[in-house]
């Protein structure tokens, strides 16, 4: 990923507008930003440097990694190492359905992602992992939780 996209994402959510979510009716500001798939490498060193430079310039801004976040609540629940000893005798079929289950984006993902951002007083988060997590997890769905 080039400087110009960058360059437009710092535009973007650094904008006051965009922040105090002026003229969203309400709603939750999202700004969603496409890139190649064998761009995944420099989309994540991307956000990152987009996440200090916000943080740098006084907003406070929180990454977090979709993947990371789904493999901390099931560790923290105690199921993560189960899930990686029976993955192998699952198949692949029941191991999505069981991944499905268990990463709800309604009542387990979002409210763990929630208390993360409360926790870090985050005027803006910047997900990245989307493609990390599909297809058990699609970004429709996280959307549309939000």
């Amino acid at each position: 990923m080039n400087e110009e996209p960058v360059e437009r994402l710092f535009g973007v959510l650094s904008n006051p507008d965009f922040i105090a979510m002026k003229g969203l009716s309400g709603e939750v500001p999202i700004f969603i930003h496409t890139y190649d798939a064998t761009a995944e490498d420099a989309a994540r060193q991307a956000a990152t440097s987009l996440t200090s430079r916000l943080c740098n310039s006084g907003i406070s801004c929180l990454q977090i990694d979709l993947l990371d976040l789904i493999l901390g609540q099931l560790a923290d629940e105690g199921r993560l190492d189960r899930l990686i000893a029976k993955e192998v005798d699952f198949g692949r079929t029941k191991f999505f359905e069981t991944m499905n289950g268990l990463t709800d984006a309604k009542t387990r993902l979002i409210p763990r992602l929630m208390q993360r951002l409360e926790a870090a007083q985050a005027k803006i988060s910047i997900l990245t992992g989307v493609g990390r997590v599909y297809p058990f997890l699609r970004t429709h769905t996280i959307l549309e939780s939000l």
